[in-house]
């Protein structure tokens, strides 16, 4: 007890003569205050401004000024050397000023990413340029229906004689049930209602409002026309609201263009199915939910297969083909036809792929068409049962698109078959054959969708174009078929962004459901093809259908589970909207500068994306290597769009590698892109190349991502807030360290053949800097978020070694206090010994306390300590100049901002300073001011410990969360209303007495700390989308920095036997060998999406390459327009086929007469089969055909 007062005693004598000086230095400060001058400042000046002007700044500032003013007064007259010495002084004080640690020159996304093209010309007027011979009013009327617009107007300026403008009044009929549909019509002025008017079924249910512009005709009804069996409009009727006009146009006007050029006929046959398929059916089925009601109702009757014996059956077969076909040479379908006997429950189509059988005729037996539930747990769902002498397969053969449905055998069944290549021979000859098949596929469908096809609209959407406005009025839902779409609100002058939309999404939807109106803009980032689903069909399906209420409830419930799956913290707006996970589907490759490998860099990402999923290199190479010189002209640019189309279509990822000059193809690479990555050699000039001034020209909307390319022997990137600041466009940066391999110069050819040589059958490098770019297009990084918790913090590095030695690859790093030290040490080296060593160092020197209050004690008006060690000791352990952007790995931290009472992120800026910040405990270490805008940082563990959700934000999928704060012990003493702290001293003294939990003033302040934690705890644990673990660190207290290796090795032992836990958990499951090795979605049991699903992974990447290898090679591209057009040309001199109308009806037929029995002899080889018609080089090894 003497020894407490006395030292007592010490302290406050300590205190008084302290207290003494201070107001001394006080007093001399007064006095010299009073001697300077004051100066009177007006009351505007007094006020907040933000920065403070330094004299360099202010200097600076007056330069340009003055300046400025010099070149307004004369501009002919030369500046004077002492301007242009001003000048220059300026100049380089600015590059001064950007050396500090101020980056408010490029915090968030460029202005024009959010900049609306608002010209609203006519779309015919390009048209007219291309064609001044085609009127207004006809290119009107093309530009009315998709199907005509990738057509030269020129084609059909024949279409003028037909042309009627037709008056419609208000409430007056524009066709009725029981009208002929014989015609195309479009709305000039004025307002059309479509309606079905279904007596049996209540009051007429509206489907469409068509303005300006609109078509109100349907593309199947012109395909019956073309065949000679027009139908009439039987439920579907057109009025006018108001007095309008619509011009008309006869479908048999169309005929004698289409038969002086057939390549046209084909080409709007396989447009008009391929929009049943892309759009009708895929918005019918997938966002709807309807499935049996797509195909008409006689498909599903019960019919009786019967036997028959094998002459019979081939008969049967040979007969069924040539009806379906319109074709007679019985012995050439003879010699093709192959017979296939399918067990019960074996498919001969698969949903999804291509590499299957053409046409199937079955003899006997029933083949059941299904389609796939919404997920693996659900069954497939039946869409009709195909019966004896029904064929099927049309669909797929003339959208050249993947199958539509799976077909499976529902008992022992025998079919005949006819390959693609055979029928691409037949079609060549006879092209009017696509006509009967495409009728045949049109009969199957129900009069529901024959009636959908009336409202549902196939539009194209330019770059930049507003597809509506916040504040318009809500009468349709868009489905974006390809392209990307980008969403944003107006925010008083400023604009904020919301979304991004890509391939598959539904846009607008809960606008429709709720009738407001639109709550966001929303405009085409790129060019973009949509479907368009007008609000009052959706009504009327709801009304008829239940299935697509639980469907859009699904939807709009899938939707609010993703913005509750945010987390709180997560707000909507500003620059982090960019940075929030989507999956890229194609990705160009652009760079300034020659020096740039872009082969050798497509082939290594390409290879990466092998991994995560199906991948297609496209340079412009390919291009002219599949098409042609000619490729890139105008007169190909259907051509060209499609296969595009297609590839985008068929692969999870395409990659576009531009020219190395603004070629028509590096145009082409720039418009088709979702994400442009810059790729620049990090040792080279940062100046901006006239290239990439032209890049941000042409692409200003479109999200670039600079990419540096380092040597192998750089050890830490330097200076990349210099690319980043002459580079304001840029959304994000990554560091990929390439060998020396990679930089050498090389022939194109040459380096192609060596990645191949190399790199088929060698597994990608899972945690290699092209994995990990990789991952971050398809939307899959892994990232791991580290907790503060003081000295337990050692803990960590244990957990970074668990996981480097399970496999896991890490793609980004967030971390609060001392979680961002250890964060930054990994994402600096990404070495593990390295770490470990500088955080041992680092350790030490903070459990030397002995030396703490002789070098950094203060006065504690803040804090204990001023911080000059703490910060002396990070500057030893982090370069100096160590930038957050130079780290190899993106990385964050967190702080609180006492300023504002707010959380801070930070992601740039000078790392030992942010870090220094967010490890600023209250009381011990005083706040650090924001080099940025001099606001007060603090821990960040007051407002967020492990912040997860802030990792979810960039662009992360799957993210480890390592807590090591200790649990609440909650079991604390009831002292009543007021406490004495003798009391407490006595009983803590007293061995005699019985001990009591009451909190002191640190543990007071460690709790306050972490209360913002443990409310954010149940979600990090409850949260599919974070993997939350935390190693029994308890015992450790965290100030216990002198055990740095014994709580290194607590979190080492935990980590290994966590991960090791679930390996074995992994390899004991059922994964099946086609199963992807990294998922993009979770699985049925439970297995981490992050975790490879197998120990031998690189085994299994090489069966599942050698399957994608092999299917790829069996799938063959033929343009069948052009095949067609050149059979014409090649047999001109012997009687070349030609299309002509029928004397006994309106559609097309075959001419017929001497030289059709000679065409009909197709010339094949008789031994071996190969059809010698098509040449090599309309099959490529792509397996795409285009009719």
């Amino acid at each position: 007890m003497i020894s407490i007062v006395e030292n007592n005693g010490v302290l406050i004598i300590t205190t008084i003569v302290i207290l003494l000086i201070f107001l001394a230095l006080l007093e001399i400060f007064h006095k010299y205050r009073q001697r300077r001058p004051i100066f009177e400042f007006p009351a505007s000046d007094l006020e907040p401004s933000g920065y403070r002007f330094r004299k360099r700044d202010k200097f600076a500032f007056y330069g340009r000024k003055l300046a400025r003013k010099v070149m307004k007064i004369d501009k002919q007259n030369a500046v004077s050397r002492l301007t242009q010495s001003f000048l220059q002084y300026s100049s380089s004080e600015d590059e001064i000023d950007d050396d500090s640690g101020s980056d408010s020159k490029f915090i968030g996304p460029a202005e024009e990413y959010l900049d609306t093209d608002d010209d609203e010309e006519e779309k015919c007027n390009d048209s007219l340029e291309k064609s001044p011979i085609i009127s207004h009013d006809l290119c009107f009327l093309l530009d009315g229906f998709h199907v005509f617009r990738i057509f030269d107007p020129s084609v059909f300026s024949e279409l003028h004689s037909h042309l009627v403008s037709i008056p419609v009044a208000a409430n007056q009929y524009l066709y009725r049930s029981g009208d002929t549909d014989d015609s195309i019509y479009v709305v000039l002025s004025g307002t059309i209602r479509v309606y079905i008017d279904d007596k049996g079924s209540g009051s007429p249910c509206i489907i469409k409002m068509a303005h300006r512009g609109d078509g109100v005709s349907s593309l199947l009804s012109f395909i019956d026309v073309l065949t000679g069996s027009p139908s009439v409009f039987k439920s579907v009727c057109a009025k006018a609201t108001i007095d309008s006009m619509v011009l008309k146009v006869p479908v048999s006007a169309f005929l004698h263009i289409l038969n002086k050029n057939p390549e046209v006929l084909i080409r709007i046959v396989q447009h008009i199915m391929a929009r049943i398929q892309r759009v009708i059916l895929v918005a019918l089925h997938q966002y709807l939910g309807l499935t049996k009601e797509l195909m008409h109702e006689s498909l599903f009757l019960n019919r009786n297969s019967i036997n028959k014996d094998e002459e019979h059956s081939i008969d049967d077969a040979l007969t069924g083909f040539m009806k379906e076909l319109n074709f007679e040479n019985v012995e050439f379908l003879r010699e093709k036809i192959s017979f296939r006997a399918i067990e019960s429950g074996d498919s001969i189509m698969t949903e999804d792929f291509h590499n299957d059988a053409g046409l199937v005729y079955i003899i006997s037996g029933n083949l059941i068409m299904s389609m796939k539930g919404e997920s693996e747990s659900h069954k497939d769902q039946i869409l009709y049962i195909a019966s004896k002498g029904e064929i099927v397969g049309q669909l797929a053969l003339l959208t050249g698109e993947a199958n539509f449905y799976t077909a499976r055998a529902r008992e022992k069944t025998k079919v005949a078959m006819i390959t693609k290549e055979v029928l691409f021979n037949i079609l060549s000859e006879s092209p009017e054959m696509v006509l009967s098949l495409a009728h045949r596929t049109i009969s199957c469908l129900s009069p529901m969708v024959r009636c959908v096809d009336f409202a549902l609209e196939w539009i194209n959407i330019d770059s930049g174009k507003v597809i509506y406005r916040q504040g318009d009025k809500t009468d349709c839902t868009y489905i974006v078929l390809s392209g990307r779409l980008r969403s944003f609100i107006n925010a008083g002058i400023k604009k904020q962004m919301l979304n991004e939309y890509s391939r598959g999404d539904m846009v607008g939807l809960v606008d429709v459901v709720t009738s407001d109106n639109r709550y966001q803009t929303v405009m085409a980032v790129r060019d973009s093809e949509l479907c368009k689903v007008p609000g009052q069909l959706l009504h009327l399906l709801k009304i008829r259908y239940p299935v697509v209420v639980s469907k859009l409830i699904s939807l709009l419930g899938k939707r609010l589970i993703g913005t509750w799956n945010m987390g709180p913290g997560r707000t909507i707006g500003t620059k982090s909207a960019l940075n929030e996970g989507s999956q890229f589907t194609t990705v160009a490759l652009f760079s300034g500068s020659h020096s740039v490998p872009l082969t050798a860099f497509a082939s290594e990402l390409t290879h990466a994306l092998t991994i995560v999923g199906s991948v297609i290199h496209i340079s412009s190479c390919t291009i002219y290597d599949r098409f042609g010189p000619t490729a890139m002209d105008s007169n190909h640019e259907f051509r060209l769009t499609s296969w595009l189309g297609q590839q985008e279509d068929r692969y999870d990822v395409v990659v576009y590698q531009s020219d190395n000059d603004m070629s028509e193809w590096t145009l082409r690479c720039l418009r088709q892109a979702d994400v442009i990555f810059n790729l620049v050699i990090a040792s080279g000039p940062t100046d901006v190349t006239q290239r990439e001034k032209d890049l941000e020209f042409v692409a200003k909307r479109v999200r670039k991502e600079l990419v540096l390319i380092h040597d192998e022997t750089i050890t830490c990137p330097k200076g990349t807030r210099f690319w980043l600041r002459k580079r304001p466009w840029i959304s994000s940066h990554f560091h990929l360290q390439v060998p020396k391999r990679f930089l050498t110069k090389r022939n194109e050819k040459r380096v192609i053949e060596f990645y191949k040589r190399r790199m088929n059958n060698n597994a990608p490098n899972i945690n290699s800097d092209f994995s990990r770019l990789a991952r971050h297009i398809t939307g899959s990084s892994v990232g791991i978020v580290l907790g503060g918790g003081g000295a337990r913090g050692a803990a960590h590095i244990g957990m970074l070694k668990s996981i480097q030695e399970a496999g896991i690859p890490i793609d980004k790093v967030g971390g609060v206090s001392i979680g961002a030290f250890i964060g930054g040490l990994w994402c600096s080296s990404r070495d593990i010994s390295s770490v470990a060593q500088k955080a041992r160092t680092y350790f030490h020197r903070l459990a030397t306390r002995f030396l703490l209050p002789l070098l950094d004690i203060t006065y504690p008006y803040t804090s204990i300590l001023s911080g000059s060690y703490f910060n002396y000791t990070l500057m030893e352990t982090f370069d100096e100049d160590l930038y957050i952007e130079d780290l190899w790995l993106p990385f964050f931290c967190v702080t609180t901002d006492i300023t504002c009472s707010q959380e801070r992120v930070h992601t740039k800026g000078i790392f030992w300073k942010y870090c220094r910040a967010s490890m600023s405990y209250a009381w011990l270490l005083p706040p650090i001011c924001d080099p940025e805008d001099g606001h007060l940082l603090m821990d960040g563990c007051y407002v967020n410990n492990v912040p997860g959700d802030i990792m979810a934000r960039q662009q992360c999928k799957y993210i480890l969360a390592i807590d090591v704060a200790t649990l609440d012990d909650r079991n604390l003493y009831n002292y009543g209303d007021s406490l004495s702290g003798w009391w407490v001293l006595w009983k803590k003294i007293n061995p005699f007495s019985r001990s009591v939990k009451i909190p002191d003033q640190s543990e007071i302040q460690l709790r306050l700390a972490f209360c913002s934690h443990y409310k954010n705890l149940e979600e990090l644990k409850s949260n599919p989308n974070y993997e939350y673990i935390q190693p029994p660190v308890d015992r450790y207290l965290p100030g216990n920095f002198n055990m740095f290796d014994d709580i290194l090795e607590v979190g080492y032992h935990h980590g290994k036997t966590y991960f090791t836990g679930l390996r074995k958990a992994c390899d004991n499951s059922a994964v099946s060998e086609e199963e992807d090795l990294f998922p993009t979605s979770g699985r049925t049991y439970h297995i981490p999406p992050w975790l490879p699903a197998r120990k031998d992974y690189k085994k299994q990447w090489v069966l599942q390459n050698r399957k994608r290898n092999e299917s790829e090679q069996s799938y063959s591209f033929t343009d069948l327009a052009d095949m067609v057009c050149q059979h014409i040309r090649d047999n001109s001199d012997n009687g070349s086929v030609t299309l002509s109308r029928s004397n006994s009806s309106s559609g097309f037929r075959s001419r017929t007469g001497s030289n059709s029995s000679k065409r009909s002899k197709l010339r094949h080889s008789s031994g071996s089969g190969v059809i010698k018609t098509i040449s090599a080089n309309n099959i490529d090894s792509d397996g795409f055909y285009h009719l």
